[in-house]
């Protein structure tokens, strides 16, 4: 399978880089490339659904386009007009002064430019697909390609979608921080948008934000509440992470997006349904915008996990000698796998999959007949893994909350790896997913089982 190990790394990469356009904007505690592509990813299903586009290569060509990020930086249509430093006080009066006006720019500079932009971000994806296998290294960089160019009509689609799903998290910045050029990003879109869909979601995005329409709701404007719902995942931090005091964890949007990735590697040439398993990898954690749940925490006291539930959801309330004495008991409990019977596993899965599936119910509820099903069955599919594609991608899920707690360890050696072993050796059962697995052992050792 080549040098997954680097691969995989680079993808990781995204879920630390924040995005400069909110950077710019000094966005408190903005969004990173990873979970923009996530949100992104669902926006292009569940409007090319409606195109009758072929949604398989829609949701690669979105998870793909940003990759070369890893590599690069995110440009702004701003910056040649920015200083170089946009740290200090001058530069950030400088910089907001900028984004006060509409860029202008020659045609000529507007083509050198995305030009000089398509060729870095091009030889960065090129450089971070080169440790994998050659079929998938083509596969990954046309779409890429394609994208880019706008050669076919999921292209010229997802190359909209991408400034959809931007200028909802625009709106919702603006909402909540009042520092976006409301009127500049309102002529931005309009001039982008020609897909009759996508202008009636740009229109329903106005609805929500600006006219704050409170009469009766079409489905584009229940689609956009759900996807305003998930968008919570980009700010929730995992609480795997957080429950062993790692720095800065990853978000749940951050672990969706690197799960579908790695499926899509995984799977190539296994005869799995991949339109399915990426939907599935997708939306596997969107029970987590209500029910937040690990499996220790149904080891412990019904009082603590009360406390635990208002620390992650309620952390306002929590002072920092509070929060750190709950985060010392749960030290003790998530150095070592719990050790449990065969009963008490059932007893805790069967809690923990009626508490998720209420929050899927509710989180669907208003989409569409047909696709709220799908959603609900592909979830289903994933939690009880009643399909090839759903016991498969719980296997996934597991490989990447192990290559995260290694980067982790690699950063501290006092974070507890072997539970992570004890989870891989409990329930990975695919014989390349172990070899994968232990290969990493040679690349950085953290011990054996």
């Amino acid at each position: 399978m080549g040098n997954l190990f680097v691969f995989f790394r680079n993808i990781q990469e995204l879920k630390e880089k924040k995005r400069r356009g909110w950077l710019l904007h000094q966005i408190k505690d903005s969004e990173n490339t990873s979970s923009h592509i996530f949100r992104m990813t669902i926006l292009a299903w569940l409007l090319g659904r409606k195109k009758g586009l072929n949604i398989e290569k829609v949701i690669k060509m979105a998870l793909i386009h940003d990759v070369g990020e890893a590599l690069t930086f995110d440009e702004t249509p701003y910056d040649p007009l920015l200083p170089k430093g946009i740290d200090s006080a001058q530069s950030k009066s400088q910089v907001n002064d900028i984004l006060q006006k509409w860029p202008k720019f020659t045609l000529e500079q507007k083509k050198e430019k995305v030009s000089k932009k398509e060729q870095r971000e091009y030889q960065a994806l090129k450089k971070i697909l080169s440790d994998l296998p050659l079929s998938l290294r083509e596969e990954m960089e046309n779409l890429w390609l394609d994208f880019e160019k706008g050669l076919s009509k999921e292209a010229r689609f997802v190359k909209q979608i991408d400034k959809a799903e931007n200028f909802l998290q625009g709106l919702e910045y603006w909402e909540k921080y009042g520092r976006i050029q409301i009127h500049l990003w309102i002529r931005w879109i309009k001039e982008i948008f020609d897909d009759p869909l996508l202008i009636s979601f740009e229109e329903a995005i106005e609805r929500r934000f600006i006219k704050k329409s409170k009469g009766r709701k079409k489905d584009i404007d229940k689609l956009l509440d759900f996807l305003i719902e998930i968008g919570e995942l980009k700010n929730k931090e995992r609480p795997k992470w957080i429950f062993r005091k790692v720095p800065n964890p990853e978000r749940i949007a951050d672990h969706s997006f690197a799960t579908a990735i790695m499926a899509w590697v995984f799977s190539k040439d296994k005869n799995l349904n991949q339109r399915r398993l990426l939907k599935m990898a997708l939306i596997h954690e969107l029970s987590k915008v209500y029910a937040e749940s690990t499996r220790i925490e149904y080891t412990l006291s019904p009082n603590l996990r009360e406390e635990i539930r208002k620390m992650i959801n309620e952390p306002s309330k929590f002072s920092p000698l509070k929060r750190g004495e709950i985060l010392k008991e749960l030290q003790k409990k998530y150095k070592k796998w719990p050790e449990l019977s065969k009963k008490k596993k059932e007893k805790i899965f069967e809690e923990r999959y009626k508490k998720e599936k209420k929050s899927i119910e509710k989180l669907t509820f208003f989409l569409p007949k047909e696709l709220r099903e799908e959603i609900r069955d592909l979830w289903n599919q994933y939690r009880r893994g009643l399909t090839r594609e759903g016991r498969f991608l719980q296997q996934i899920d597991i490989t990447e909350n192990f290559f995260q707690a290694l980067k982790y360890y690699q950063a501290d050696k006092n974070f507890p790896i072997e539970p992570w072993w004890n989870e891989i050796g409990e329930k990975i059962e695919e014989p390349f997913l172990l070899n994968f697995i232990e290969s990493l052992n040679k690349k950085v050792p953290f011990g054996t089982r």
